[in-house]
Order: C-alpha cells, then structure tokens, then sequence
C-alpha cells in the first residue's frame, strides 16, 4: 500500500469514526452549505456548489472543504454514503466512501 493510499484510508476511517460517534451532527455538517465568493469557487480542489438560474451566489459545505484537501494531498475524493432507503423511510446517510465518479450512459 503507498503512503497515498494508506493516508486515504486514514482519512474515511477518520471521518467515519466521527460519524459513528455523532451521525446528527455529522450530517448537519455535510449537508448544510454557507454562502462564498467566486474566489473560493474557482479554488482547484474545493467543492462548491453551482448557483442554480436563480441563484447569483456560490455555496460551500464541509464536505467541499474536506474534500479540497484530501484530494489535494491524495488525488482522492470522499463521498457521502447512503442507504436506499425503503416506502417507510427516505434515504439516510450511513457513512463516508470513496467518490467513484460514474458517467451515465
């Protein structure tokens, strides 16, 4: 295993870890956003979301952040992981992955 490698998985176990201790809090965390500037938008690494049509403003949340320094220092990104969820239940949040980027055909 290289030291990119072993530094990833340091990483998810890391961020689940704090996830198994507070799974609200860390939720909270990932799914809220704040508003930033087109500086922070045209960063490399982090994540910002888009403004829809309607919007004129850029947002980051944590995982944006995160996720600029991860791949910055491994070339990796982390994901959200998810449950599917059933027709009692909506999907929740179960954990953090790897991003495995997928193309739809």
């Amino acid at each position: 295993m290289s030291d990119t490698d072993d530094a990833f998985k340091r990483v998810l176990e890391c961020l689940n870890s704090a996830f198994i201790a507070d799974a609200g809090a860390i939720h909270a965390l990932c799914c809220n956003r704040v508003p930033c500037n087109a500086a922070l938008a045209d960063h490399p690494t982090v994540q910002v979301d888009q403004p829809p049509v309607y919007d004129h403003g850029f947002s980051v949340g944590a995982l944006g952040l995160i996720n600029g320094v991860v791949e910055s220092a491994t070339g990796r990104r982390v994901a959200m992981q998810w449950n599917d969820g059933n027709s009692v239940e909506p999907p929740r949040m179960i954990g953090f992955v790897e991003y495995i980027e997928t193309r739809d055909a």
